[in-house]
């Protein structure tokens, strides 16, 4: 061989090898498409879908102004997720294995040999103007796929029995197992009809507050009505009965229903009416049911449905008042029994006050007028008596004998926050008078602000007792605010002593009219006065002064105090007098108001141990 031939053919399979390893092993093939049975589907365009089970009645679903409906064997609402869910296995539908014509060019009996001539299922698929035709013959001989062939195309598809398997056999798989669907129904009425007689509910509006206005005007229980009306939204069925309209209703309890539920518009139309009947023959946990709009018979839940059969009674409004999430009180009244004021709190120049009917305002204690108006709001109705809910449609001169007329022995009225240039709104005047010898251990109230409310309720004695009665129960607790640093001088009286000390610095107090004191006395000097700055009433008594009658006596312990607060000084002076009875080591004490008008209070046991903790010794 020629030795520069020999060269050539080394340099090319050299040049070769490289193009290889350097270029073509890094060139990746296409990744393999994925075929699909129907490659042209697109769920969200099919307008139509039509399945004809082996020796079933047909079953077509139709998008209907973007709704997916049931249209045979008959109309009923569909379950969408099943559907869609269908259409999107539909559209990923992809072959285990595609059997060409090839292959199937000398079998002579395809209908036969692979289940056409009688299939499991037929699909139709109506997508725009394109229709889509889907056999599914036989079960493969190992029994892991189902043959599947599109009407017009070349070949077999063998598919997963997983996808035959989804394909519904009957309506009952894709009807919606919702009975009822209240959701924007604009009824303001509901009619409850069973045995015991009708019950008539009404509001004026959508999401406005429900009154029961047959067989008696009462207020209702809104969180119970909306509660079963919740329920009846996801009442769920459990069985399809029937859909023959020509149905013996008398058989299943629905002619005459057992109980039905009509809802009707402003205009007293009728929009729906749910009829329940006789317990089912399968289950007595479930009752026959319908509604007027369909002739098919159901089962459902029986328990979702007994609260409407418990009468009038279990849909009163157990409260008194019940607070509407738009209203915000921003007063509180109290009269008494001769309709003078006993106490108004309301929002003066961004302060809550207290005024009482001498028309004396102080500062409220917050949190104990939110007590009250809670306590107001939560106070539920006890029984008028063994077998009434409350003495219904009581006379003007019947409420006199009741100690609600011609005023009450007491009443409260809640108004709303005042507006910009309006005057506050009422929300509610409640009304509480003498006992109900009735139901011992309660007291008649009424609702005197609702012309249309004509009831007298019990309410027990202990929720009402929990009620403020006086403005002196509302006054903020504490008494003085500042802190040591603002103490100038300070004062202790006791056992006929007195001993006073100037505050120069921190921790350092001198005895007047002289001594010496150390950095340890001063400390607790220091935490004496910061106690005295947050001294508060555990419970206010009222004006007075401080008398035996409060265990004060000539040797009582008494701190007076200057303090120096935003430039202005003040003299302020604490007395203490004896223990309250029963009150756990409280005591009572003493001290100078604003005004000058001396007001006992309730100090707490661990305020007056605080305040013996610091107090020194000697000089």
């Amino acid at each position: 061989m020629n030795p520069k031939n020999t060269w050539m053919l080394v340099l090319l399979a050299g040049g070769l090898f490289a193009f290889i390893y350097f270029f073509e092993r890094h060139i990746q093939p296409p990744p393999p498409v994925v075929a699909r049975v129907l490659p042209t589907l697109n769920a969200d365009e099919v307008t139509s879908i039509e399945i004809l089970p082996r020796d079933q009645f047909a079953i077509r679903v139709e998008r209907i102004n973007g709704v997916w409906q049931l249209t045979k064997p008959l109309a009923y609402p569909v379950s969408v997720p099943e559907v869609e869910n269908f259409l999107k296995s539909l559209e990923e539908l992809a072959p285990q294995r595609r059997i060409s014509m090839g292959e199937l060019q000398n079998n002579r009996n395809i209908g036969t040999n692979f289940g056409f001539d009688r299939p499991q299922a037929t699909i139709f698929i109506q997508q725009g103007d394109d229709q889509r035709q889907l056999e599914l013959g036989d079960v493969t001989a190992p029994g892991d796929g189902v043959y599947v062939r599109v009407v017009g195309v070349d070949g077999i598809d063998i598919i997963s029995t997983a996808f035959a398997a989804s394909v519904p056999t009957n309506a009952v798989s894709w009807r919606d197992t919702s009975f009822v669907n209240l959701q924007g129904l604009p009824f303001v009425e509901l009619d409850v009809t069973d045995a015991g007689g009708q019950l008539k509910f009404h509001r004026d509006d959508p999401g406005k507050p429900w009154g029961i206005i047959s067989p008696i005007q009462a207020r209702a229980d809104n969180e119970t009505i909306n509660h079963l009306l919740d329920q009846l939204q996801n009442l769920g069925v459990r069985q399809f009965v029937r859909d023959d309209t020509n149905a013996d209703l008398e058989s299943y309890g629905l002619e005459p229903a057992q109980l039905v539920l009509t809802f009707r518009d402003k205009n007293t139309n009728q929009l729906l009416s749910l009829q329940f009947g006789k317990s089912a023959a399968s289950d007595t946990n479930l009752v026959y049911a319908r509604t007027n709009s369909s002739s098919t018979i159901v089962a459902v839940p029986r328990d979702d449905l007994s609260l409407w059969s418990a009468g009038s009674s279990r849909f009163r409004d157990p409260h008194l008042y019940s607070l509407a999430i738009s209203d915000q009180p921003g007063a509180l009244e109290c009269y008494g029994p001769d309709g003078r004021t006993n106490f108004i709190v309301k929002m003066l120049n961004g302060t809550l006050m207290v005024v009482n009917g001498e028309g004396q305002g102080f500062p409220a204690e917050t949190n104990v007028v939110l007590a009250a108006i809670r306590d107001l709001v939560e106070m539920k109705v006890a029984p008028w008596s063994a077998d009434r809910f409350a003495d219904d449609a009581v006379a003007e001169p019947d409420l006199a004998g009741m100690g609600l007329s011609p005023n009450p022995l007491r009443r409260y009225v809640l108004r709303a926050a005042p507006e910009a240039g309006d005057a506050s709104r009422m929300l509610a005047q409640l009304d509480f008078g003498s006992p109900n010898t009735n139901n011992p251990g309660t007291i008649c109230a009424r609702r005197s602000d609702l012309s249309e409310d004509l009831s007298v309720y019990a309410i027990n004695d202990t929720d009402f007792n929990l009620l403020p009665s006086l403005a002196v129960q509302l006054r903020r607790h504490r008494i003085w605010d500042f802190d040591a640093t603002m103490v100038t001088n300070l004062q202790i009286q006791a056992n006929g002593q007195t001993r006073t000390w100037e505050h120069t610095k921190k921790y350092v107090w001198l005895p007047v009219p002289v001594g010496v004191t150390d950095q340890n006395k001063g400390m607790y000097m220091e935490n004496l006065a910061d106690n005295l700055g947050l001294l508060e009433a555990l419970a206010w008594v009222g004006p007075g002064e401080p008398t035996a009658e409060y265990g004060f006596t000539g040797n009582s312990l008494k701190i007076s105090l200057t303090v120096t607060k935003e430039g202005q000084s003040a003299n302020l002076t604490v007395t203490i007098g004896g223990p309250v009875t029963g009150g756990r080591g409280a005591c009572f004490a003493c001290t100078p108001m604003d005004n000058g008008q001396n007001w006992i209070f309730v100090l707490s046991a661990k305020d007056m141990d605080e305040l013996v903790t610091y107090l020194p010794t000697d000089n």
